[in-house]
């Protein structure tokens, strides 16, 4: 049955991870939350071009960069093998492991997972239920189970009679507790525990073996230039052939044009060299394909902006977490007595000894008197 709602808890809005995301990659953080086909596991089919449906001019780049970003930020695992996406903290964020029937149901989809990779992202994340304090005993033993089944690669988790035909997650070694990756225990949706890398836990940071993205030249960040394009574009939605010179650039450009865009970089035109100064220029084949040829520069342009958007992000998300990993004084949250922290292990012994060196003056200068 599919579902009907979704939980968002409204401290997200809090959580320095989150908040470290690009916009659009917080709405693919939401939609994978509220889609009909998410199991209780937190696994749904990875339908990217499907998506790309459900925003006006959203395009599979689009789609697939800010799943790179919340990829790299371990808000989820995406296996593009098998076609899988697990929202990684899931059965301990919508507390499934609360509702022993739920959980039973979450179980029961485990023998339909295909992807080694996200088996072992959830086996991690079922050791950490484990340690949650309002867990009952009923429950727990259905996560032991769980674990178990990951661990033995069993093609029916639940004991229960499995559909014809069901395949078997993997019979691969599980991952240790310590490699374990998953959220923190705080309320806030977090990136992951301090010090982890990985949210699989395996030994490579892409659980797939796909490139991933973030470096030029790879899967979400490559630079392309198109036979019919007359510059070096991103990939843009728009795949339709466009009019060219034999020189490059569309029919209608002057020389000049195409120094001035090729070679500085400049935006092209708007109107054919013949009517550029004409004030009501009839109608030109000519101009219609510099006209296409200036919308294209424009839509590229707004896509590159987007993209080095998103890679700020998590470039800003990737330095946050390093710091929390390498401070001795904060949490995972990178806080210390719910404020945010300095990462400066010096600044306590600091401001007690200025507090001392302080005291001692007023001290001195009273004496004086």
């Amino acid at each position: 049955m599919a579902r009907s709602e979704a939980r968002i808890a409204v401290s997200i809005w809090t959580d320095a991870d989150f908040l470290a995301l690009s916009p659009t990659a917080q709405r693919m953080f939401m939609f994978l939350l509220s889609q009909p086909d998410l199991a209780h596991d937190g696994v749904l089919a990875l339908r990217e071009r499907r998506w790309t449906k459900t925003a006006k001019e959203l395009t599979r780049a689009n789609v697939e960069d800010d799943l790179a970003e919340l990829r790299a930020a371990r808000f989820v695992v995406v296996d593009e093998d098998t076609e899988e996406v697990l929202i990684r903290s899931f059965i301990r964020r919508d507390k499934v492991y609360r509702q022993p029937n739920v959980l039973r149901a979450a179980c029961d989809h485990l023998a339909v997972v295909s992807s080694r990779t996200i088996l072992d992202a959830i086996a991690g994340e079922l050791r950490r239920v484990l340690a949650a304090d309002d867990i009952a005993e009923v429950s727990a033993a259905i996560v032991r189970d769980m674990i178990e089944t990951i661990r033995k690669g069993s093609p029916n988790p639940s004991g229960n009679p499995s559909p014809k035909g069901s395949p078997n997650p993997s019979s691969d070694p599980p991952q240790s507790d310590d490699d374990a990756n998953t959220h923190s225990d705080g309320d806030d949706v977090s990136a992951g525990v301090k010090g982890s890398g990985n949210p699989s836990g395996n030994p490579s940071p892409n659980p797939s073996g796909n490139p991933s993205a973030g470096t030029p030249g790879e899967r979400g960040t490559v630079t392309a230039v198109r036979r019919a394009s007359p510059f070096p574009v991103p990939r843009s939605s728009d795949p339709g052939p466009r009019p060219q010179s034999s020189t490059g650039g569309p029919r209608g450009w002057s020389d000049g044009d195409r120094r001035r865009v090729l070679d500085e970089g400049a935006p092209p035109p708007t109107r054919c060299s013949q009517h550029r100064d004409t004030h009501n220029p009839p109608n030109c084949g000519a101009c219609a394909d510099v006209r296409k040829a200036r919308e294209q520069w424009d839509r590229d342009q707004a896509a590159g902006n987007a993209r080095a958007q998103s890679e700020r992000a998590r470039q800003h998300a990737e330095a946050v977490r390093a710091a929390i990993d390498a401070c001795r004084t904060c949490d995972e949250h990178g806080q210390v007595d719910g404020r945010m922290c300095l990462h400066d292990p010096d600044m306590t012994d600091r401001a007690r000894r200025g507090a001392a060196a302080a005291a001692a003056a007023i001290r001195r200068s009273g004496g004086d008197r």
